[in-house]
Parts: C-alpha cells; structure tokens; sequence
C-alpha cells in the first residue's frame, strides 16, 4: 500500500487529471484526419531540404533561409519512422505542438490553476490547431520557449540541475531553430526590469503556496504523502553543472550547424543570419501588414486571448512578481511583433501562448477581487465568460481546420495549396500504389511556380522540368501546366489523356493537369474530360 501511496497514486490529483485530458484531447484534434489538407508551400520547401540533407548527409545551413538546422533533422527522423509523407512531417510537429500544452500546464506548479486555463487555450485554440496540423518550424520554437520559462520559474524554487538543463535547453534550441528567438528572449529580459521597476512603486502580490492552490482533500493527500515519502530533494546545481550543461549544449548547436563538423563554414552563417534577417524583417518582402493585424486576427479567431490582452494592465497590477513577469511578456511580444512590418499569420502563435498564462491569470484576478469585495459570483462571471470565449474559440478551431481549411477568405489559411492540387497528387500516389512499377512513370511539370512539388514529385526518376513550348512529350503519362500555356500544349501533345483543374494555389494562376488515358482509367472520375490528339480538341467521357 505505501508503495502506491508513493507511486501514481500521489500523482492523481484534481489538477493533474484535468490536464491529461487536455493533453489527450489535443492530441486527439491534431491527429484526426492529419492528412486531410493539401500540403502546403513551406511544407515543400521543408521537405526539400530534408531531399538534400539526404543527398549531402547533413543539413547545409543558410543564413538566407531564416530557419536553424535543428527542425530539419527531427523532420529527417519522422521520414526514418513513417517513411516519405506528409503524415510524418506533420505528426512531429503535432507532437510539439501538444507537447507545448503539456509544459504550460506543468507550470501549474508555479501558478497553480491558471496554468490549466492556458493549457485548455492552447489545446483547442484555431491557430493553435490549425498549424498544428502544418509541417513548420514554429510550435517546435514555441515548445523550446516555454521550456525556458519552465525552467526559469524552477530554478527561482530549487535551483535544480534540471531547472539549468530546461533554461540552457530552451535558449539554445530556439536558436537552433529560428534567427526570431532573440524577439522572445528580448521582450522577457525587458519584462523582468519592467517588473523589478514598477514592484518598486506597487509591489505585487507574494506568491500563493502551492500547497494553498489545491483542495482540501488534496492538501490532506499532499501531507500524507510528505510523511511516507522518503525521496530526497534535488541537489542544487553547482558552477561545474552550468558549465557542463551550457558546454554540452554549445557543442550540440556547433555540431547542427556545421553539418556535425563537416561544413564548418556554416558556424560563421549562423551569425550572418541575423544581418539578412534584419532587411528582411524591415524591407519589402511581400508579407507586410499593418500594426493592427493580429487584433483583427484575434478579434476574428481568438477572442480568449483578445480578452486577455485587454484586460492585461488590470491583471498586471493584481498577481504576484513571477506572473508579472509574463503578463508583460504577452504585451509585449504582442507590441513587438506588431512594431515588424512582416508578419505571416503563423507568428500569432508566438503571441497566443503567453497570452494564454495572462487569460488564466484573469481568473485568479476575479476570485481575488471576489473576496475583496465580498461579491461572490464575481469569480463564477469570470470563469463563465473565459468558457463562453474558449467554447467559441473552439466551434471555430473546428470548422476551420475541418471544413474550411483551404478557404481563401479564412485569413490563417495563406499560401495554401488547393483540392484541385491534392487531387492531382492523390491520383499519381494512388497509380502507384496500384502499380508499383509506375513509379518510373514520365511526370513533367512545366508550371512556372512549382512549390511544394519537388518535394511531392521528387520521389520520382523521371521527373522533368521545363516549358510546354519545348518539353519532350513523348510518353508523359502526367502533364502540369498554367492555363495560360495550354494552347502551346495542345498543339504539340498526341495521345490521348483525362483532363482536370490544377489550380496550384488561391494567389497563383489557374492551371491543367493531363492524364494518360489508359494508364489512369478507373483512378480519375469517370466523368472527366479527355484531350484527345486525334481529333484535336478536349470533350467526351471515359
């Protein structure tokens, strides 16, 4: 019995079950039906990397990529366990992205229930979701920083060598995946001072001990357990484990972006990035918007963490010293990023999850001022309008990951390949699966934008690239052209093919894709048109 009672028993307490299944239940929204949307440009571009780490047997880093090695190789480790696809590019980042739930709810240590309200913001959050279900670096970024903070809050407590390994973790990893992380690190360090200067002139709240956060029944449980437990405590980490930890983690970043000491020229890259990266986040790009975009991406998707940043100065002057520390940080990550003019929808996530910590922070505020004032159903008013803002956040997670996730007129959905473009890439998958031998197959993509198809496509020996006025095409068994080039296609193409939309994505042009006759009869819709040579003009049906 004392075995259990120092086991798993002691770990089923109200807080802990009620964040495992937030876990499991963003698990569960992440991984249903997890191939469903068209592979997307970064996706393409991310997995043609991955070709070439292949090819060279490491990752050449760029500094004019934007992006850190250390993404590159977990995504080379999903294609050794899935194999190629998209389904293992995304399961990774799916895994980072409910793993980034599990963390903030950890912090549950530190803040007690409000770490569970951001947890459950994050869990079913649209953007939290919908690039979720993307193979980009950013959850993994995100991860990494709520690390850190982790890692921070604990060695506030303990001092652990865990608590350094977490902080050292967390600021190393961000830079091994984005030139970004000095945007977070930046704005927390402004935090702390801003904190340490206005604690000065209003001092905060002194932390609540953990033990004070939990029920009745848990703290009796919580006794009990501190009276048969005979675990000793961690010991505090020494100047010896700094180093060593920091070292260690040093070497790993050196060995990333060296290509593990082969292309030692890439250490020198890794600092020209930040030159590149400061034109790019200040220069034309073609992803400029205005200081108010992400209010309006928050009014129109996120409305919990609308609420939480309007109601941050009033939260700000009501916790204690370490949850000041991240309502400033939610300000002002949100300022920063809306002081850059370049600004692509997936960075909200970067503003989302601190964001998250202030909206659970907002309950604590309420009960607080409930036992001020002596008005009871203030703390319920609060709990009530935070669900009633998660509860609609989470109606439109899921019509806009599972209805209207290639709309246009959805504004997370960007640069987002079409059905039309699926399709056509589900036809070629399905050929092969029925004919292996296929995969020799003739394919020519003659588009003048090409992405995310030479990772799709590039499985394939006879891939060919070119234009329709010059291409061979003899035996193509698939032809991708822009509309605008069908004509010249047409006057050069014999044989005979089914004949179907290929609209790359919504901000490219129009475009065809032609599929031998013979070798796709039964895979394509029966109702297809058909191009054929002999008589020189598309009609009919299979």
């Amino acid at each position: 019995m004392s075995l259990w009672t120092n086991g798993w028993a002691r770990h089923l307490t109200k807080q802990n079950l009620i964040l495992a299944f937030i876990v499991l239940a963003a698990f569960i929204v992440r991984i249903w039906s997890l191939e469903m949307k068209p592979p997307h440009f970064d996706e393409g571009i991310n997995g043609h990397f991955v070709m070439q780490m292949w090819k060279d047997g490491f990752y050449r880093y760029d500094p004019t990529n934007f992006h850190g090695p250390l993404y590159f190789y977990f995504l080379q480790m999903s294609e050794v366990i899935f194999g190629r696809g998209i389904f293992g590019f995304r399961f990774v980042t799916l895994l980072f992205s409910v793993g980034t739930v599990l963390v903030v709810g950890l912090h549950k240590r530190f803040f007690g229930n409000a770490a569970l309200w951001a947890a459950a913001m994050l869990a079913f959050g649209p953007a939290s979701v919908f690039y979720a279900r993307y193979a980009i670096h950013e959850w993994l970024f995100i991860l990494l920083q709520v690390i850190f903070v982790y890692g921070f809050y604990l060695y506030r407590e303990e001092k652990s060598r865990l608590a350094v390994t977490c902080m050292v973790a967390g600021f190393l990893g961000t830079f091994a995946v984005k030139e970004t992380f000095f945007v977070f690190f930046g704005t927390w360090l402004i935090a702390i001072y801003v904190e340490r200067f206005t604690n000065r002139l209003w001092p905060a709240d002194k932390p609540v001990a953990s033990s004070q956060k939990l029920s009745r029944k848990e703290r009796k449980a919580l006794e009990k357990e501190q009276v048969v437990s005979t675990s000793a405590p961690l010991d505090p980490a020494r100047k010896a484990d700094f180093f060593a930890i920091t070292a260690i983690g040093v070497m790993i970043v050196l060995a990333l972006f060296s290509g593990f000491f082969v292309h030692m020229e890439g250490i020198l890259d890794m600092f020209r990035a930040f030159m590149f990266w400061t034109k790019t986040g200040t220069a034309a790009s073609g992803h400029e918007k205005p200081f108010v975009y992400w209010i309006e991406l928050l009014w129109r998707y996120e409305w919990p963490g609308l609420l939480a940043l309007a109601l941050s100065p009033i939260i700000y002057f009501n916790v204690s010293r370490p949850a000041r520390v991240m309502v400033v940080t939610s300000f002002g990550t949100w300022l920063a990023y809306s002081l850059s003019p370049y600004k692509t929808p997936w960075l909200i996530l970067n503003i989302l999850w601190p964001l998250a910590f202030t909206l659970g922070f907002a309950v604590e505020v309420a009960k607080k001022f409930a036992e001020k004032f002596a008005i009871k159903p203030l703390a319920a008013a609060m709990q009530i309008v935070i669900l009633f803002t998660l509860a609609t956040a989470a109606q439109i997670m899921l019509r806009l990951n599972f209805v209207d996730f290639v709309n246009p007129k959805e504004a997370y959905v960007y640069v987002q390949s079409t059905m039309q473009f699926k399709n056509a890439m589900d036809w070629i998958n399905a050929r092969v699966k029925q004919r292996p031998e296929d995969l020799n197959m003739k394919l020519l993509v003659l588009n003048k934008d090409t992405w995310p198809m030479p990772w799709l496509l590039g499985g394939f020996p006879n891939l060919n690239w070119g234009k329709p006025e010059d291409a061979d095409l003899t035996n193509a068994s698939v032809i991708l052209i822009d509309a605008s080039m069908r004509e010249t296609l047409e006057k050069r193409l014999t044989g005979k093919y089914w004949v179907q939309p290929f609209h790359i994505r919504d901000a490219y042009d129009e475009g065809w894709a032609y599929f031998e006759f013979h070798q796709f009869q039964g895979i394509l819709p029966s109702n297809s048109p058909i191009f054929d040579s002999a008589t020189k003009k598309e009609g009919g049906q299979g």
